[in-house]
């Protein structure tokens, strides 16, 4: 048990909200301090220290494991929330962004709705985003839906999986949609129907790291990001790099909704600003994608056009530099069709078959995309990424043995690449980061 006289003092503090915001984001200044020191002392306690001053010394002394920032996420960050949270948001969905979507769908065949809750903490907000898309759209069963929730804090994950909660977050949610979207469970709690609990997907990610926009981690392309009551707890250049970087993540013409607490973070961004009651919306508009597409292809080098240099040039990785831009960017078919010529008379390069196989796996084609996958391995059987994204496919078809099998290859090839180094491809993916992801679908998959 954690000594009950255990105070850190202010130097302390100071480099540990220093490390806070390295590692996490989060901006724990001096009148926040007594917040940070409870937190600290609660993620001592959990990981076994009698002594807080201890512990402190022990994360500033080395790099964190897994096991710490977990901790660290679980204990200080902020996990309040209910459904249907901000009636001015939801307000905007149901009336301006959703059948702005919907209307730009009709006519196209397959409806595609790409939606991420970029902080859901306990899942509320991703549930309460499934149930609008069901009471709104009554042919939903035939759209191309992903509805992607994140978080750091893999305790608040673990309960969104569950997706049983108690009355308290109910206090803004009409009974009609209780009573029909939720069924009674234990200690007086209510558990999510089947029905709405499968449209979500939940993943471990961490908004302060890099590893985003990637197709990875399928955050690209996206109709509408929510990041609602997060920046504010962000360091102020965290925060306008958190907005970069989810700009990059959505398609043309996409939605990003903040609080209205969090508009100077979002104000210089190239979004074009809506207010709504109660809302902050920032549309990612042609004019500004335009602006923002020139500037990233003259930035990041055409393969086409641009000069040979004096030393070779490793054209897999300029290729895969062109398509992970585009497909930010939301052109799918043009980034295929850069993949498509260059394995024209290089048929022998695998990672350009793994970077065709996951723009496939975007635009819905998985039997495509799990041949282009094969190849890959086919070619180089310890491409970590390519086993890691057929484990996804071969689960999503119900052939469970062959997905643990390439999840278990992914783990044992990712385990021998050292923690720090980028994946090729993988959009800014560390091999750490990627061993980290695999331990999570491990324990979300036993705990369910």
């Amino acid at each position: 048990m954690l000594q009950t006289n255990n105070i850190l003092d202010t130097q302390l503090l100071a480099r540990l909200s220093d490390l806070v915001v390295r590692v996490l984001g989060l901006n724990f200044p001096p009148s926040r301090w007594p917040e940070l020191s409870r937190g600290i002392q609660e993620a001592a306690e959990e990981l076994g220290f009698t002594d807080a001053g201890e512990y402190a010394h022990a994360l500033l002394s080395s790099p964190l494991t897994t096991k710490e920032t977990d901790a660290l996420a679980a204990h200080l960050t902020v996990a309040e929330t209910y459904f249907f949270r901000d009636e001015g948001s939801f307000d905007a969905l149901a009336n301006l962004i959703i059948p702005s979507i919907a209307n730009a769908m009709s006519g196209k065949g397959k409806g595609c709705f790409r939606i991420w809750c970029a902080a859901c903490c306990t899942g509320e907000e991703p549930y309460s985003i499934a149930i609008l898309l069901r009471e709104m759209i009554p042919n939903l069963n035939d759209w191309d839906l992903t509805l992607l929730a994140t978080d750091i804090n893999p305790c608040a994950l673990r309960a969104a999986e569950a997706g049983i909660f108690g009355k308290w977050s109910f206090r803004n949610t009409p009974d009609r949609l209780k009573n029909k979207y939720f069924r009674p469970a234990p200690d007086g709690r209510y558990q999510v129907i089947p029905e709405i609990k499968r449209l979500v997907r939940f993943a471990k990610l961490n908004l302060a790291e890099e590893g985003y926009p990637s197709p990875a981690n399928n955050t690209t392309a996206m109709d509408l990001i929510l990041c609602r009551n997060v920046l504010i707890y962000f360091e102020a250049s965290q925060a306008r790099g958190v907005v970069e970087r989810l700009y990059r993540a959505q398609a043309d013409g996409g939605w990003l909704l903040v609080s209205p607490a969090e508009l100077p973070y979002v104000s210089t961004s190239p979004y074009a600003m809506v207010n709504r009651p109660g809302a902050i919306l920032c549309h990612k508009t042609r004019e500004a994608h335009a602006a923002i597409v020139s500037h990233t292809l003259c930035d990041k080098a055409d393969v086409r056009t641009m000069p040979m240099p004096s030393e070779p040039l490793n054209l897999t990785v300029d290729l895969g530099v062109l398509v992970q831009s585009l497909a930010d960017q939301g052109d799918l078919p043009g980034a295929l069709a850069h993949c498509d010529e260059w394995l024209m008379t290089n048929k022998l390069d695998a990672p350009a078959h793994y970077l065709r196989a996951i723009i496939l796996q975007e635009q819905g084609s998985i039997e495509e995309a799990s041949r282009s996958l094969r190849r890959a391995l086919y070619l180089d059987p310890h491409l970590v990424l390519a086993h890691f994204a057929l484990s996804h496919i071969s689960r999503s078809r119900g052939l469970i043995a062959e997905a643990e099998k390439h999840l278990g290859t992914a783990r044992c090839l990712a385990a021998r690449i050292p923690a720090s180094e980028l994946l090729p491809q993988s959009g800014g993916v560390t091999a750490g980061r990627l061993s980290e992801m695999i331990s999570l679908m491990t324990d979300l998959k036993m705990a369910a």
